[in-house]
């Protein structure tokens, strides 16, 4: 669509076709004066994805606990009850908690592997340990804290007790 509103350097009219909305698939095409607005609905797990590749645990945490509840609004590719839909994303959400630990751990394990390389060029005698840091025990706290709560509110405490404790 177009329309001609504006008239060039002779007086005659030029076809404008800016804001303009055209619709392909699932995606939505927006045109404005100086950009270009693609959207898209997205899947369930494309939106937990988004905030995972982000580095936003807490985000794609929410956003999947949000979705488990059957709170989210706008979500495509998921059964009509809430019974299935926790059924259907029940393993990705183990999975996507079990990533969360995981980096989260190895994060502390190169923090804490930096902190005794400084303190063996600082004092040689002195050795350090993950309890004498204080933000790698809160690091500890917090993830043990976030596992705890996904684990007790998706109802799968097996998870917690038997894979993340024997992380920590």
């Amino acid at each position: 669509t177009y329309h001609t509103y504006f008239n060039n350097i002779h007086g005659n009219p030029e076809k404008a076709h800016h804001n303009c909305v055209a619709v392909r698939g699932a995606s939505i095409y927006i045109l404005g004066t100086s950009h270009l607005v693609v959207s898209r609905l997205l899947p369930w797990k494309e939106r937990i994805e988004v905030f995972h590749r982000a580095g936003d645990w807490m985000g794609a945490l929410n956003m999947a606990m949000t979705i488990y509840d059957g709170q989210a609004h706008g979500v495509i590719d998921l059964p009509r009850t809430l019974d299935d839909v926790q059924k259907t994303i029940m393993p990705y959400l183990a999975e996507l908690l079990l990533s969360y630990v995981d980096e989260v751990f190895s994060y502390i394990k190169v923090a804490s592997g930096n902190q005794v390389g400084n303190s063996d060029q600082l004092d040689e005698s002195k050795s350090s340990s993950d309890s004498d840091n204080p933000e790698i025990e809160e690091q500890y706290i917090r993830v043990g804290g976030v596992a705890v709560e996904f684990c007790v509110h998706i109802k799968r405490t097996d998870i917690l007790f038997d894979e993340i404790y024997a992380k920590f």
